[in-house]
């Protein structure tokens, strides 16, 4: 009797511990879309302060490529100047319209891909920058924060039909 008492107890603490690690995972994964909100919010408002807090600024493995550079801005002095620069030539995100988002948890590392119709005024082109953006931000947990630090931006070029072929997205 014993013996069954033991077997139902412990099924009763790994059902417990599942509970319990669903969820962190739900909490996890909460706590990396406000990252992901922030970083929209960053965009939309033009907040350079905003968007330099959602990257982890002194790892050494932080890398941002944005489209407009040909290679990644490497290290936190990089992407502070970057964004520092930023409002110079960016005037208004007059379009930031979310398509798709998809969040993945693994442990201390998260992964975001979103798909956005943007249209933005610059100060170098005459006519709003349109068009669909797709994004990859990688992150990892910082003590009890999620910072990013890989991130990855381009633009919708469609050349399926000249390639041969045709890709659902």
């Amino acid at each position: 009797m014993m013996h069954g008492l033991a077997r139902v107890l412990r099924r009763k603490s790994e059902l417990t511990n599942r509970s319990a690690r669903s969820f962190s995972m739900s909490d996890m994964t909460a706590a990396v879309d406000t990252v992901y909100q922030n970083w929209c919010k960053a965009w939309r408002t033009l907040d350079t302060d905003l968007m330099l807090s959602l990257f982890d600024l002194q790892s050494d493995d932080l890398a941002y490529q944005s489209e407009e550079n040909e290679g990644p801005l490497v290290g936190g002095e990089a992407l502070t100047t970057y964004w520092n620069r930023a409002t110079e030539f960016l005037k208004e995100i007059p379009t930031w319209e979310p398509l798709v988002k998809k969040i993945v948890v693994i442990g201390d590392s998260a992964f975001i891909y979103t798909k956005l119709q943007t249209s933005l005024l610059t100060s170098i082109f005459p006519e709003a920058y349109e068009g669909e953006l797709r994004a990859t931000l990688g992150l990892v947990k910082r003590g009890d924060d999620w910072r990013i630090i890989q991130y990855h931006e381009s633009r919708q070029l469609d050349l399926a039909k000249e390639m041969g072929f045709a890709l659902d997205a």
